[in-house]
């Protein structure tokens, strides 16, 4: 919790500070994510479209994290 909130933890000086900022905008774009109502689950058809882009942005962060 204490990355998240940038407070700093005792790994930062092994993994770098660059590693946790890193980290801490991939959290906020994956709460941002999740967070999001998805149109697709009350309108089944639009589930191929992704009018918002959900999908795309899912994707992403799971690049981002490995």
């Amino acid at each position: 919790m204490r990355m998240l909130m940038n407070e700093g933890n005792l790994s930062e000086k092994a993994a770098g500070i660059k590693d946790s900022d890193e980290f801490q905008e991939a959290a906020k774009e994956s709460f941002a994510v999740f967070n999001t109502v998805y149109v697709g689950d009350f309108i089944p058809w639009l589930d191929r479209v992704d009018p918002q882009g959900l999908k795309k942005h899912m994707y992403a962060g799971a690049k981002k994290c490995d």
